[in-house]
C-alpha cells in the first residue's frame, strides 16, 4: 500500500471520530437544554421537589407515628388508627383522609408518602394520580393542601385491596348489591344523616364522604371536609 492510501485511510479515520464527537456532544446539550425547559416548567407551577431522603420512602419501607404526624396535622388524631391510614392506603376515614394522607396536609407530604404521581393536572384544582399496587385514586390539592382525596374502589378481590372506613363499612358488606340496596344500606350504616342523592351518587356532606356508582357497581369513593348544610 502506498503512502498516499495509507494517508487517505488515516484522513477518513479522523473525520470519522470527529464526526462521532460532535454528534454525541450535540446529544449532550439537547438532553441539557431539555432538562432545563422542565426544570423551568416546576419553577412556573411553584412544585415543592421532595428530596431524594423523601422519595426514597414507599408503603414497604417507612412507618409514620403518631407522634410524627402532630407536627403535620395538630388536630385530634385519636379519633382513628393514624399508623393504619399510613400504611394501609385502601384504609379510609370519613371526613379525615385516606390513601395514606390526610386533607390539610401540603403537597410535599403527599410525595414523602405515595412518591411522584404517576401524572398530574391542572385542568380544575391541581390533581395528582397515582397507581400504585395497593390503591388507585388521586389526590386533589387547592393551593398546594389536599382538599380531597378520590379513592378508586379495586375488583381485585385480595384481601389487602379491599377499602373499609375507620367508622367500619367494608367493601365487603355492600360489594353484591345493587346501586339502590348499597344506598339504603350506607345509609342505615350511618343511622340516616343528612345526605345528598341522585342517580350514582350519594354524598353523606355531614360525615365527609362520598360514594359514587357506574354502572351498577362502585367505583369511587371521596374523602372531603364534612360540611353542616348542602352548598
Amino acid at each position: 500500500m502506498d503512502r498516499a492510501s495509507v494517508d487517505s485511510i488515516n484522513s477518513r479515520f479522523r473525520y470519522d471520530r470527529s464526526t462521532i464527537f460532535l454528534g454525541r456532544l450535540c446529544w449532550f446539550i439537547k438532553k441539557l437544554f431539555c432538562s432545563l425547559i422542565v426544570w423551568q416548567s416546576l419553577n412556573i407551577y411553584a412544585i415543592e421537589i421532595p428530596s431524594w431522603e423523601d422519595l426514597r420512602q414507599n408503603e414497604k419501607s417507612h412507618t409514620y407515628t403518631p407522634e410524627e404526624d402532630k407536627k403535620h396535622h395538630p388536630g385530634d388524631i385519636k379519633e382513628f388508627d393514624l399508623r393504619k391510614l399510613r400504611n394501609h392506603w385502601p384504609y379510609l376515614v370519613e371526613g379525615k383522609g385516606g390513601m395514606g394522607v390526610l386533607l390539610g396536609e401540603k403537597e410535599a407530604m403527599v410525595y414523602r408518602i405515595l412518591g411522584q404521581p404517576t401524572r398530574r393536572s391542572f385542568e380544575t384544582l391541581d390533581e395528582l394520580y397515582f397507581i400504585r399496587r395497593t390503591i388507585t385514586g388521586s389526590i386533589l390539592l387547592y393551593k398546594s393542601v389536599v382538599s380531597r382525596i378520590r379513592y378508586e374502589v379495586s375488583e381485585n378481590q385480595e384481601e389487602s385491596l379491599k377499602w373499609k372506613t375507620a367508622a367500619g363499612l367494608r367493601q365487603e358488606m355492600i360489594e353484591s348489591m345493587s346501586e339502590d340496596e348499597a344506598k339504603k344500606f350506607i345509609l342505615n350504616f350511618y343511622k340516616s344523616p343528612p345526605f345528598l342523592e341522585k342517580k350514582g351518587s350519594l354524598v353523606i356532606y355531614f360525615k365527609g364522604i362520598s360514594f359514587y356508582w357506574n354502572g351498577g357497581k362502585l367505583r369511587t369513593i371521596e374523602i372531603f371536609e364534612p360540611w353542616e348544610t348542602p352548598s
